[in-house]
């Protein structure tokens, strides 16, 4: 059978890894976090394009849906991501600029992280299919 632990630490790792990307993306004035922005735009929307041609939407939203959560994470760091590359060109620009980071934007990347850990566990423990 899937070895789960071993599956939610790949699983995990690698969604961390795009959370993190996408919020160090704004170090590059959110050029970064426009282009992981696309390509994840453009691979979500081919996978349900083909899904709903080849499989059906009830088919294609039983696989889709349970990754709905990790989607939302991905669709908020990349905003945030935004954000940040916003606050480096304020810094960058001799106009006065807005005040920095807000602690709703740190509650924000906090809800990132929590989250991309909890739909791993998720799609670990509750949505693989038992082999």
């Amino acid at each position: 059978g899937v070895d789960r632990w071993l599956f939610w630490k790949q699983v995990i790792s690698t969604n961390l890894l795009v959370i993190t990307i996408n919020l160090l993306g704004g170090l590059s004035l959110g050029i970064l976090s426009f282009a992981t922005t696309l390509y994840n735009g453009y691979v979500l929307g081919y996978t349900l394009r083909y899904g709903f041609s080849h499989f059906g939407t009830a088919e294609t939203l039983r696989y889709i849906l349970p990754h709905s959560m990790e989607i939302l994470a991905i669709i908020l760091s990349c905003a945030l991501g935004f954000r940040l590359g916003v606050l480096v060109w304020q810094e960058l620009s001799p106009r006065p600029r807005a005040p920095g980071i807000r602690r709703s934007e740190l509650f924000a990347i906090a809800a990132a992280y929590l989250i991309v850990i909890i739909a791993s566990f998720l799609e670990a423990y509750v949505t693989l299919p038992k082999t």
